[in-house]
């Protein structure tokens, strides 16, 4: 059974170790979600009702607004997610002219992320002359990337084949989530754990625009710095600035 008047105090014991508003909401609202992601419906319900009487000041109104919506489970379905259609008959005018930014984003975040491929295999003195899968398999080879981070890789390099293949291809928040899930597995460090940690406040917080622009270039930096010995001070900060 859920201690709840453990939890709260835990939280005040939070609260009090800052002084400033804005770190007591960031700091009070990821503890949060970190103590309920494991709660079942009716103790989250209880453990919202216990925060909101505790924490009752106007001061806390962005803390209370934001664990309104935290449902408390990693994988809750949503509903409705808005998606964005190509009608199937555009002529290729209308079809550039409305064609999706995300998708756009994820094929750039892409050739980012080879960029940084290439720059180690460079290292390397390998061949940058080869396929997207080929570099990959080289550098887990050399052990320059992990076995989660090659995984992280391929499942990006199959989803940019879908975009590349198919003209009609829809790029769904499911997709992108797992995927900025898998890359904590892989060693990407987010300043914002809550982008892969709870399901419903990522899309609330972020959507599948949000998370592309976090995703690429959070593993292009974990893919440099965990090579860093291959590179220059002044090249590590040239690549990362």
């Amino acid at each position: 059974m859920i201690d709840i008047d453990k939890l709260i105090q835990d939280l005040k014991l939070i609260d009090k170790q800052y002084d400033a508003l804005e770190d007591k909401q960031y700091y009070l609202f990821h503890s949060f979600v970190d103590m309920s992601l494991s709660m079942n419906q009716h103790d989250l319900k209880a453990f919202k009702e216990a925060v909101f009487k505790e924490f009752e000041s106007d001061d806390y109104l962005i803390f209370r607004d934001y664990i309104f919506f935290i449902d408390g489970k990693t994988e809750y379905p949503i509903k409705e997610i808005e998606k964005k259609v190509i009608k199937t008959d555009l002529n290729i005018i209308d079809f550039y002219q409305q064609y999706d930014v995300d998708l756009l984003n994820f094929l750039k975040g892409c050739l980012f992320i080879e960029n940084a491929l290439n720059q180690i295999l460079q290292k390397l003195k390998k061949s940058t002359n080869r396929t997207f899968h080929n570099k990959i398999t080289i550098l887990f080879d050399n052990k320059r990337i992990s076995e989660e981070m090659k995984s992280l890789l391929l499942h990006i390099k199959d989803v940019r084949n879908e975009i590349a293949h198919n003209l009609f291809y829809e790029l769904d928040y499911d997709t992108v989530y797992n995927l900025v899930k898998e890359s904590v597995d892989a060693g990407v460090i987010y300043s914002d754990d809550c982008i892969w940690k709870n399901y419903r406040m990522s899309y609330e917080s972020y959507g599948i625009s949000g998370i592309i622009n976090e995703l690429f270039p959070n593993t292009f930096c974990s893919l440099i710095e965990s090579n860093d010995d291959l590179f220059s001070k002044d090249e590590i900060s040239y690549l990362l600035c």
